[in-house]
């Protein structure tokens, strides 16, 4: 696995052979490192190809295993987890939104970025609402973060007050 990087002037010229989640693609690019991570940055749209275009799993609520936000670590960056909780008071960030989120135990950022949860699919989220959500532990600035990777990855849950 490896990440693909191009730019607004890339991808307004993608059409139909925008690559998306779990889509089988060839690509061409500068290999470079970001963040610890390699990448490869995409300078013309010429130069991806979608080689599968099956419609990809949507990611969603994963049930099986719900975690307590005390137990989330740093070393549990990049894995995916469930947790359920309370959100506390949202703060606007450039690109999207964050909500405190608590289950007793303690309490982790979920960061809601307008190009995974738009705005629209963010209503019935507020302060006091319950969710159960799944998404993506990240470090940022020594801060653990969930990242949801769309709006069927929260779920607004019973006795919410909403």
């Amino acid at each position: 696995e490896i990440r693909l990087v191009y730019w607004d002037k890339v991808a307004k010229n993608l059409d139909s052979n925008k690559p998306f989640v779990g889509a089988l693609v060839e690509a061409e690019g500068v290999v470079s490192v970001y963040k610890e991570k390699v990448q490869v940055k995409i300078n013309r749209s010429d130069k991806i190809k979608l080689l599968d275009a099956s419609p990809p799993k949507t990611p969603g609520i994963h049930e099986g295993n719900v975690s307590r936000i005390s137990v989330i670590s740093k070393s549990m960056a990049g894995k995916t987890v469930t947790l359920r909780g309370k959100l506390g008071e949202p703060s606007s960030i450039k690109s999207g939104v964050v909500f405190p989120l608590s289950d007793g135990s303690g309490t982790i950022k979920m960061v809601l970025w307008d190009r995974k949860v738009p705005g629209n699919e963010r209503d019935g989220l507020s302060k006091g609402t319950k969710v159960l959500v799944s998404g993506e532990i990240t470090d940022y600035k020594g801060d653990l973060e969930i990242i949801p990777a769309n709006a069927q990855s929260i779920r607004i849950e019973e006795g919410s007050g909403q």
